[in-house]
């Protein structure tokens, strides 16, 4: 059982009752389901519309190897015969962490081979064209690359449209990330700051909830234990993607020790252990340190 859901802005002065009608496609064309349902609209306010539906064994949506998408459509019909519709490409996949590490999509292990795929170029900085976008992503695919992390800010729209496409997994980071261009104080905790992260947040999730690739959020990246302590925000933070959005894992990336490591589901650390400094083994004393917390 699905239940697709839409946001409804009634522009009336009344309250509406609509019928809402969802229709499911396949990858040529044919209708694999469709529901309707009476919604109670409420006059010039936003409201939810949630029509339950379901098909028998979907063709689910499993990575590079085959990246398989439907077409599923929501139509509001008023008694008065005004209309809207939304029509989305999406995915139905499963994606959790096994007891003994390695990722499963759709129960099966996944192998993860990814980079930071970071929206810049030379001329225009973070101001993409969909063929720069295209340009880089063929960079990807040479690579053989399976999963990418969108590092702090997000990606041109037809980036997260590719990965649908070809099975890339993305990984995408919130804003939060420590900061010591301006000041030794990597969180700034006033209420403020922290009002404007949890909207921010909030509309990343709305925004790419319905594509497949998207597969968990970036809660934090390098926050830097100087200052006011973040990790109440960090955790209220968490909690925001998990009301909005139980079905996907949260992560984050750090280069600290401590309480901060222990919020998300998952957490990756930073280090360049034989490259900055030390030697690649020194990444076991934070193994062991890890799993001693």
């Amino acid at each position: 059982m699905v239940e697709a859901e839409a946001e409804v802005l009634v522009c009336g002065v009344r309250d509406n009752n609509v019928t809402a009608i969802v229709t499911v496609t396949d990858d040529e064309g044919g209708v694999v389901a469709m529901e309707s349902a009476r919604v109670r609209l409420s006059g010039r306010a936003t409201s939810s519309a949630r029509i339950p539906f379901s098909f028998t064994r979907p063709r689910l949506w499993r990575g590079v190897d085959d990246p398989y998408l439907y077409t599923v459509s929501v139509a509001i019909h008023a008694d008065d015969d005004r209309s809207d519709s939304v029509a989305v490409r999406t995915g139905f996949r499963r994606v959790e962490i096994s007891p003994d590490g390695p990722l499963l999509l759709n129960g099966k292990p996944y192998t993860v081979r990814g980079v930071s795929a970071v929206p810049d170029q030379a001329l225009t900085g973070p101001v993409l064209t969909r063929r720069q976008v295209a340009e880089d992503f063929e960079f990807l695919t040479e690579m053989g690359v399976t999963a990418v992390r969108i590092p702090v800010v997000m990606h041109h729209p037809y980036f997260y449209e590719l990965c649908d496409r070809y099975g890339l997994l993305v990984w995408q980071d919130f804003p939060l990330t420590g900061s010591v261009y301006f000041a030794d104080n990597a969180f700034p905790g006033t209420e403020s700051f922290r009002t404007n992260g949890m909207e921010q947040a909030t509309g990343i999730i709305k925004q790419l909830y319905n594509h497949p690739s998207v597969v968990m959020w970036g809660i934090f990246s390098d926050m830097h234990m100087r200052g006011d302590n973040p990790v109440d925000y960090i955790s209220n933070l968490n909690l925001l993607a998990k009301r909005e959005d139980p079905s996907r894992l949260t992560t984050a990336l750090s280069n600290e020790d401590g309480e901060i490591n222990f919020v998300t589901d998952l957490v990756m650390w930073d280090h360049h252990f034989g490259w900055r400094a030390g030697v690649p083994s020194d990444i076991q004393i934070w193994k062991r340190q890890f799993q001693l917390n």
